[in-house]
């Protein structure tokens, strides 16, 4: 490498003529101490051998004319020198549109300055998409600032660590970066996964001193395990959805018999803990507390470790960040996706942010099979989510039909004693929901409508009915700000008495059964569990007109749908309601017999665990897994800094959640790297 001074390199493209912008005026004032090289690109030139020329020439600061050569500004920032990027105003328009993968969306948010040239005006965006700069920028008529100015308000931007000095290992870290950023952007996932992996394990002998480190082993089936072990992997332990839906179907892996041991890890505790202990025992069930502060990931990867599956099932959406991880580590990985999603209006609680929307595609497409519990989501992922290899599989939650069914029957006191409580008569209608006070169960609503309906009642006729929500309080809705409270303050003095926040209990199913009708419009759901619990106990259903939900409530026939945000139409069911069931009885009944008779076919628990066997056995025997495993405290570590790196890309803030790269920067190639 040249001793020599650092240099300012102007790197000119033909997409922005420097003669017909105010460019042209920063070059009346070199900036000191600094040699100042013009280059021009040519068509031969590729991003390897201009980041090659950069650290040939000890560059410090990089001023790119035009952005036709993305990946080379990528590069550059991410080898620690200070970037600025001048655009047009078609160049932006491309960086706005675009996808987190694509190298013209992802050079601006990399560079240290953005120069709008033309009529463009910087934008900054926040809040839904969840999308913010992470650059300074600077707009047109720049005036008599010259070339010294811009470079030292390069300087002058903050940056997440000192930039390491150029060197050519610096040239070969970039190059590995982008080796892994171009399989990623061609949906090359196994190659993406061995380039992190090879990457992880030189990190890994490095630290060790240049040793053949021990952190590597054979998957647990090439070592004669007898019997195979399948890890099933929970987001939460709260009695919700997802958590009881995996535990219903490990019981039915266990009714058929399976030849292999079931283990369990649940995020957090919870108090359903007890429930997934006593069904794979206390030696095989472990809770991995979750910690918001970064890095919190490798406690879990310490547990996979310890338990060394053949092959994880992951559980529910919460968790995306984990699928990645597993597929790195060389474990084979089912994903059971749980949220319903609406590709059209991208408005489902995972994918209202932007950077959401990008980390759970990359995550869904690190799986070696995604399934889904209705046919609607599976659908959506397979339209939002191209990169997913293999058509999403439907698993239905299951239940113990039969004795669901033998307790609705044998609850005939309790619910009386219920009514009772809520002050219900015989010829009036209990309305109940069931689940938790967040806000995408649109609790809110369904109580403004209920109110509205009694208001338009004779007094005497009104008193008659109540409603009844029964879940647990999300909690994220604490504090006099919560959805709890715009609850609370939505109850009108008239009608406050016949509305009943009865918070959590032990179950649901009493509540359920003595309830008319259980009436759910939440506006993102991928297949509740209550709308079938609701079928098997024989209580009429009303829900929601979205995801999955009209697979098991076929309207008109197994119950009633509505917009969960027209309030109107909500009022006209309730009401719908209340008077089929004074006149016209017998069409409520056959809906629930249909209902019944649709949830014991298709929602047995044993059917749901036969459907799971089948899956793991065909990941298994695909064999498509990595031969070896990388595990171990500094190779979790190394992983989870892949992670953090892949998470700035899509969240769009690498320059400012870099550090793991720099560090890594310093690492491996450092002492007899040179260039090419």
């Amino acid at each position: 490498m040249p001793t020599q001074e650092p240099s300012v390199v102007v790197v000119r493209s033909t997409s922005i003529p420097v003669e017909q912008t105010v460019i042209h005026a920063w070059y009346r004032h070199s900036p000191p101490h600094h040699r100042l090289v013009d280059l021009e690109l040519t068509d031969t030139d590729t991003t390897e051998s201009l980041l090659r020329f950069l650290v040939r020439e000890a560059a410090r600061t990089v001023i790119f004319l035009g952005n036709t050569m993305p990946e080379a500004v990528v590069m550059a920032r991410l080898s620690g020198m200070r970037v600025i990027l001048a655009i047009d105003d078609q160049e932006q328009e491309a960086w706005h549109l675009g996808d987190w993968r694509e190298p013209v969306v992802a050079a601006p948010f990399f560079s240290h300055l953005v120069v709008l040239i033309g009529d463009a005006w910087p934008t900054y965006h926040d809040g839904e998409d969840g999308l913010g700069w992470g650059a300074q920028y600077v707009v047109r008529d720049l005036g008599d600032l010259d070339l010294s100015h811009v470079v030292q308000m390069a300087e002058s931007q903050r940056d997440a660590a000192h930039a390491p000095p150029v060197k050519a290992s610096m040239f070969w870290h970039a190059q590995d970066e982008l080796a892994i950023w171009r399989a990623c952007r061609a949906d090359r996932l196994d190659e993406e996964s061995q380039l992190i992996r090879d990457r992880c394990l030189l990190d890994l002998k490095t630290r060790a001193g240049g040793a053949i480190y021990s952190s590597t082993r054979l998957a647990p089936s090439e070592r004669g395990r007898a019997v195979q072990r399948v890890l099933f992997v929970s987001h939460e332990l709260s009695k919700t959805g997802a958590p009881t839906g995996m535990l219903w179907a490990m019981k039915g892996l266990l009714e058929l018999e399976v030849d292999f041991e079931l283990w369990c890890i649940g995020i957090g505790d919870g108090p359903m803990a007890d429930d997934f202990r006593s069904l794979v025992g206390p030696d095989r069930f472990q809770v991995v507390e979750h910690d918001e502060a970064w890095p919190h990931y490798r406690t879990f990867l310490d547990a996979v470790d310890r338990i060394d599956p053949d092959i994880l099932f992951l559980n529910a959406s919460p968790v995306y960040a984990l699928a990645p991880l597993i597929r790195w580590k060389g474990i084979p990985l089912v994903w059971w996706f749980h949220d319903g999603i609406n590709v059209e209006k991208r408005d489902g609680h995972l994918f209202s942010m932007r950077s959401l929307e990008a980390m759970h595609r990359y995550a869904l497409a690190s799986a070696d099979v995604v399934l889904t519990a209705s046919r609607d989501t599976a659908e959506q992922l397979e339209t939002f989510c191209p990169p997913i290899s293999k058509p999403v599989g439907v698993v239905p939650y299951g239940f113990d039909v039969d004795a669901l069914i033998a307790a609705g029957q044998d609850l005939g006191d309790v619910r009386i004693e219920i009514r009772n409580e809520l002050r219900v008569p015989d010829d009036g209608t209990l309305f109940v929901c069931v689940g938790s006070l967040e806000r995408r169960k649109n609790q809110k609503r369904l109580v403004s409508a209920f109110q509205s309906m009694l208001g338009k009642m004779p007094t005497d006729e009104a008193k008659k009915h109540a409603l009844a929500l029964v879940g647990r309080l999300d909690p994220d809705n604490a504090g006099p700000e919560s959805y709890y409270h715009e609850i609370l303050g939505a109850l009108q003095d008239d009608f406050a008495d016949q509305v009943h926040i009865v918070g959590p209990q032990p179950s649901g199913a009493p509540f359920m059964a003595a309830a008319d009708c259980h009436v759910l419009i939440s506006t993102n759901e991928c297949s509740p569990l209550v709308n079938i619990e609701s079928m098997l106990l024989e209580t009429s259903v009303i829900s929601s007109r979205v995801h999955g939900i009209p697979e098991v409530v076929l309207e008109g026939v197994r119950g009633r749908l509505v917009e969960p945000e027209d309030d109107a139409n909500i009022e006209e069911m309730l009401t719908w309601f209340v008077r089929t069931r004074r006149e016209s009885a017998h069409v409520l009944e056959e809906m629930r017999g249909e209902a019944l008779s649709y949830a014991r076919t298709n929602h047995d628990y044993v059917r749901t665990g036969s459907m799971v066997l089948e899956t793991l056995q065909s990941v298994m025997r695909s064999e498509s897994f990595a031969r070896t495993r990388i595990v171990g405290e500094e190779a979790n570590k190394a992983l989870e800094r892949e992670l953090m790196i892949r998470w700035s890309w899509m969240k769009h803030d690498a320059p400012h959640s870099s550090l793991p790269l720099r560090e890594r920067m310093h690492g491996p190639r450092e002492a007899n790297a040179s260039l090419p």
